[in-house]
């Protein structure tokens, strides 16, 4: 009975104090070394479970990499860590080698990420083309990518471009693209031939090749629409005459160009026109030097003087003559002189004065 007891005892304390896989992994994300005991307890109580050696792995691994701090989001299994430092940095063969044992969940991420792009995560995601290349169905990507970028153009970065540039299943991805917009051509409408040419481009950067006349024609359809919406067009005529020879819908350039007006360009001056502005010119001129002369002259009070008188300005010209005799205050005939001009304009108090101030200087 005693030992019944102590077999119950036993049994009920392996499964109330035993610790499982998922605590032990929780655990080995904070304090690897604590894990690497309760792993260890673990291997003692289920020594049948071959499925723990790669966890045991993972705890050694992170028990080596606790004082490499740039790399401690793998102790924690954190893929925005690594998705930030794969976007900083050029991971080196050990890191890579990390990456396949904490994260193998990212090639088959990586893989919807291609087949089955969402704005939310594409761009955060696709950086992960720099380290890993996942198997994908061309086909199905080159479909879902040419709707996805048609949705959201500006997932279309260079950046993007560039990741899929470096990849061996790039050519035949773009191959599939173009193949993918030449046989669906007519169900695009026209506001979308411009970013269907960015795609075209797009599909060729990563080394896509295809021939046909639809692709050619698109091209030239974003071209001529450039040119009518810039007004950037020589000849209107010519212009017609290749929306028309285009085999795509081109509704929207027929109409542009039958509203096309072109940019006012500066007329030709004739001979006449010519001589007229040249005498408009001369007579600025002339205009500029008389008002110079005309500074000039008036910066004299003499002359200014001279000039008042002339005109029978006699009060202006008793004034700037008194300006001219304080210049020289003892000199009896400007006095003199200034008392007659006063006179002359009818102001005979001022008049008086001056006489006044000749007599007291002859004393």
């Amino acid at each position: 009975m005693k030992k019944l007891i102590i077999l119950i005892i036993t049994i009920v304390s392996l499964f109330v104090f035993s610790i499982s896989k998922n605590e032990i992994i929780n655990i080995s994300k904070e304090n690897p070394e604590l894990a690497w005991e309760k792993f260890l307890e673990y291997v003692l109580e289920n020594p049948t479970d071959t499925s723990i050696e790669s966890l045991g792995k993972k705890i050694k691994l992170k028990i080596e990499l606790k004082n490499k701090n740039e790399l401690s989001f793998f102790i924690r299994e954190d893929i925005n860590g690594l998705r930030n430092y794969v976007k900083e940095t050029n991971p080196s063969t050990y890191v890579l080698n990390l990456i396949d044992i904490f994260f193998p969940q990212i090639y088959k991420m990586l893989k919807n990420t291609i087949e089955h792009p969402a704005y939310e995560t594409f761009l955060e995601d696709i950086i992960f083309l720099k380290i890993i290349t996942p198997r994908i169905d061309v086909k199905k990507a080159a479909i879902s990518l040419t709707n996805f970028f048609l949705k959201y153009p500006t997932m279309l970065t260079f950046n993007v471009i560039t990741l899929f540039k470096e990849k061996p299943f790039s050519k035949e991805l773009g191959f599939n693209i173009l193949n993918y917009i030449v046989q669906n051509i007519n169900e695009f409408s026209e506001k979308q031939y411009p970013i269907l040419k960015r795609i075209v481009d797009f599909s060729k950067k990563i080394g896509g090749t295809y021939t046909s006349k639809y692709i050619q024609d698109l091209e030239k359809y974003v071209q001529i629409l450039n040119n009518l919406e810039n007004s950037n067009v020589e000849n209107i005529n010519l212009l017609k005459s290749e929306i028309n020879n285009l085999t795509i819908k081109k509704n929207r350039l027929i109409s542009l160009a039958e509203k096309y007006s072109p940019k006012a360009t500066t007329p030709l001056l004739t001979p006449q026109k010519d001589k007229e502005n040249q005498v408009k010119h001369s007579n600025n001129i002339l205009i500029i030097l008389l008002f110079i002369l005309l500074i000039l002259i008036f910066s004299f009070r003499i002359i200014r003087f001279y000039i008042f008188y002339s005109f029978g300005l006699k009060t202006l010209a008793a004034k700037t003559y008194k300006k001219i005799v304080e210049k020289d205050p003892m000199n009896e005939e400007k006095h003199l002189k200034l008392a007659q001009l006063y006179e002359e304009a009818g102001m005979y108090y001022e008049a008086l004065e001056e006489y006044n101030l000749i007599k007291r200087l002859k004393i």
